[in-house]
């Protein structure tokens, strides 16, 4: 205790313990520890080299940051000044999940809250999946253009889907005016008679390179393994094929007509048969009061119950004993989960269960036991959302959605970032079955297997915006009076396929049109030549 006196830089520097700071300051003087610290970080944050400093990043949990994503956010708030369009292609995005905010989430019914929402004032607003505000005519647009926000961020894979008017109404959410009116648009940027043509588009790119952050898969750091796709298809027994037709007559029989509800059901049962037979028992049993056959439905329900062997799960233990690896089998149905655990216990392959119905921590254990010991994971869909497997490399699908982004979020499991070895996925089909047919489509019309992530879910939006992809098949399906008509519609609807994968095709190149390998670059090297001394700073 005491008074201590040290040389500072010569400068005498006395420190005492005796000292009251209550008696020499005030008390209404005093501020609270809470505002000390408020008070200290500030000062903290003054002291940064740079307003694009990413103070995140070291304090980010279950985040790889890539050089291209660091990039965009330092030209997104440095550039930019936090108003902007994030546009990178198809499939060189990466999961940004498990990313802690305060946030409110508006899109869907608008309608009922747009009011009381256009009273506040954001100081931030992201609008993912940005492309649906294409249109300015419509309520969506209306409504995002009206919210008073200081800064604005839209998130698109795909500016630009039937043509460039698509890209103007974008940039003008954000930008307006920045593209003049939409009369000149047209007069110096787009061909005459093909909207989806840009012409003077150097002028067009430089002029974009001010607004919208664009990154290539061929220029990203973000790089995939390969994925190798095949399909088993396995030829049922009589008793199967049987069951099978017997099931779809009553589906086909009672579609047409039936309340929304039945017909989901129908579809779900449809389904359910694909996959084998006891998946649809549970089906079978609530329609039973709900249509006028219901004694037939009574004998489908006993049929099922009793054809307890599946050449499809046979198939599936011969796969997994010729298999090196650990294998995830996903299913779609609670039967099919349970009728596979049992033939994989009967045969001695040691396995783990995610299903629906588990809490976190028994979904977690079992990943982890299937990570360590065990050879095969038999998964619902559950198990395609949200999770990171990729020390497997294998996926088998026993049963097949008619969704083929379900399939592709199967996938996304292990052909992701951090997967360092081949992925292989086997589809498992039985012959003459919708899934059968759905396979076809997917993979000799469109290669769906060899697409890049992200890429199916824009060719299917451009085969039919109001339709979704299970209502067409199982409209195809019902419609048709025979197996030969049901052929025949499902060859013209792959044609579809194909023409949409081909204005696909035609989009892209577009896209390397307006965003080709130069348009980041020439971006780059304006900006050196307007600031040479922020080049300086981040390099």
């Amino acid at each position: 205790m005491g008074v201590e006196v040290l040389q500072i830089a010569g400068i005498p520097v006395s420190f005492s313990s005796e000292i009251d700071l209550k008696k020499i300051v005030s008390a209404n003087t005093l501020e609270t520890y809470q505002l000390f610290r408020l008070n200290l970080e500030a000062h903290k944050l003054s002291l940064l080299p740079a307003f694009d400093t990413l103070l995140s990043l070291n304090l980010s949990r279950g985040i790889v940051p890539f050089e291209h994503q660091i990039n965009s956010v330092k030209k997104l708030l440095g550039r930019f000044r936090g108003r902007g369009m994030l546009c990178d292609e198809v499939g060189s995005r990466q999961d940004h999940r498990g990313i802690p905010c305060h946030a409110r989430t508006y899109y869907q019914g608008v309608n009922q809250n747009s009011g009381a929402i256009k009273q506040e004032a954001f100081d931030l607003i992201i609008v993912d999946e940005a492309h649906h505000l294409k249109n300015a005519n419509t309520v969506g647009w209306k409504f995002v253009n009206s919210l008073k926000k200081k800064y604005i961020f839209l998130l698109t894979a795909t500016p630009v889907q039937n043509n460039l008017e698509e890209l103007f109404n974008l940039v003008t959410l954000v930008y307006p005016g920045e593209l003049g009116t939409l009369k000149s648009f047209r007069k110096n940027f787009i061909s005459s008679g093909d909207r989806l043509t840009p012409k003077n588009y150097e002028q067009l790119r430089s002029l974009l390179g001010e607004l919208i952050i664009r990154n290539r898969r061929a220029t990203s750091d973000v790089k995939f393994t390969k994925r190798y796709a095949k399909t088993i298809r396995i030829q049922l027994s009589e008793e199967e094929v049987a069951l099978y037709a017997s099931v779809s007559d009553v589906v086909r029989n009672q579609y047409k007509g039936s309340p929304q509800q039945v017909k989901m059901a129908l579809r779900i049962l449809q389904e359910e048969i694909g996959s084998i037979p006891p998946a649809a028992v549970s089906t079978l049993e609530s329609l039973k009061d709900k249509l006028p056959e219901s004694a037939q439905i009574s004998r489908l329900i006993e049929q099922c119950n009793l054809l307890t062997f599946s050449e499809k799960v046979k198939r599936l233990i011969d796969i997994i004993h010729s298999t090196p690896d650990k294998v995830i089998i996903f299913t779609k149905f609670r039967a099919s989960h349970t009728a596979i655990m049992a033939a994989l216990e009967k045969h001695g392959i040691r396995y783990s269960a995610l299903r629906g119905g588990l809490t976190r921590h028994e979904k977690e254990k079992s990943i982890k036991e299937f990570q360590h010991t065990s050879k095969a994971l038999v998964s619902t869909d559950v198990g395609s959302e949200g999770r990171n497997l990729q020390f497997c490399n294998h996926i088998i699908n026993f049963d097949l959605p008619w969704n083929p982004m379900k399939i592709e979020q199967r996938i996304g499991r292990i052909s992701r970032i951090g997967q360092d070895k081949e992925v292989h996925v086997t589809n498992l089909s039985a012959k003459d079955t919708i899934e059968d047919h759905i396979l076809y489509l997917l993979d000799a019309k469109i290669n769906m297997f060899e697409l890049v992530i992200g890429e199916i879910d824009v060719i299917l939006g451009r085969l039919d915006d109001e339709t979704d992809f299970e209502t067409l098949i199982m409209d195809v399906w019902t419609k048709s009076p025979d197996i030969k008509q049901f052929e025949n519609e499902i060859a013209q609807l792959g044609e579809d396929l194909l023409a949409a994968k081909q204005k696909y095709s035609t989009l892209k190149n577009t896209e390397d049109k307006i965003f080709g390998d130069q348009f980041n670059t020439a971006v780059a090297e304006k900006t050196a030549r307007e600031d040479p001394e922020d080049e300086h700073r981040d390099s």
